[in-house]
């Protein structure tokens, strides 16, 4: 009961802004790889096929981030390989492509390498995960086996031939600054769950935005660019932050910078520089107290 009402927590703060409505290609179901789609590998087991609270029934405690992005119904079936290799694949619906690129974005590592399927695939130990379409896409094994990875890409191949949608990134996400940014490292949120997990800088009632993209980059800094409906939506949570920060625990040295924006240091000795540009709020945390540069905010 307690993950329902997380869930119903976050479904309704983010009720605003909800992506509209999208033509899906098919039932997951029929996107999932049946034996004429395959070579060494073979389905395993009947289809399991969940859909809206009942994805409580299939992880429980994990269900809350799916529902936060925007989950529809996911379709799941194993497989089974040579020597004795399993693996299960979990092929959901999202309410976007957005949201498929956003629950992506949560649940690798970003330390995987490119698998070449889909959209940002990463394969990380025995785990492969990837977007397509309004599809995120997750296949995991049992261990680490030369045959696991190979039957990991076999269906994961087999998946993507299947998905004929496209979809494009969030275009928040395109506005992080590129240079040094770690591609395999870019997160995209839509609520209170994910910048808990990723950034909780502060209590997550004092952010209330509608979507925002992290990236972290090469030289240790790390942009979180906050986005709201509105400037004056933006203005007020500016605010909110701010004092939340300066109340926050393990802070020190508040100061204000150049053209109305904040400073303030971490315990670690790191800085974060609050700025407000339009409907979006920059945060931008690195080991210098100097004030980003006007170049990077805008």
């Amino acid at each position: 009961m307690k993950a329902r009402a997380l869930a119903a927590l976050a479904g309704a703060w983010l009720a605003a802004g909800s992506a509209p409505g999208v033509a899906f290609q098919a039932d997951p179901a029929s996107l999932l790889p049946s034996e004429s789609d395959l070579q060494s590998w073979r389905p395993n087991g009947t289809i399991q096929r969940y859909q809206g609270d009942d994805l409580f029934a299939y992880i429980d405690g994990g269900a809350e981030i799916y529902n936060e992005y925007g989950f529809r119904r996911v379709a799941v079936r194993d497989y089974a390989g040579p020597a004795g290799k399993t693996l299960t694949l979990e092929l959901y619906e999202m309410s976007d492509a957005g949201a498929a690129f956003g629950i992506t974005s949560f649940k690798v590592s970003g330390k995987g390498r490119p698998a070449g399927v889909g959209r940002d695939s990463q394969l990380d130990d025995y785990y492969l995960n990837f977007w397509k379409g309004p599809y995120h896409v997750t296949l995991t094994g049992l261990d680490g086996a030369p045959e696991t990875i190979a039957g990991l890409l076999e269906v994961a191949r087999a998946v993507d031939r299947k998905i004929k949608a496209a979809g494009e990134r969030p275009a928040l996400v395109a506005r992080l600054p590129r240079e040094g940014l770690r591609l395999e490292a870019v997160r995209y949120l839509r609520g209170w769950l994910g910048i808990f997990n990723h950034k909780g800088y502060v209590r997550v009632d004092a952010y209330r935005f509608r979507e925002a993209a992290v990236g972290e980059y090469r030289d240790g800094r790390s942009i979180c660019l906050f986005g709201y409906a509105a400037e004056e939506e933006a203005g007020l949570a500016f605010g909110r932050l701010r004092e939340a920060l300066k109340a926050g625990t393990g802070y020190r040295n508040p100061a204000s910078e150049k053209d109305g924006g904040f400073r303030i240091e971490t315990a670690a000795g790191r800085f974060l520089h609050l700025r407000l540009q339009g409907d979006l709020l920059v945060l931008v945390e690195s080991e210098s107290a100097a004030p980003p540069s006007e170049r990077l905010i805008e």
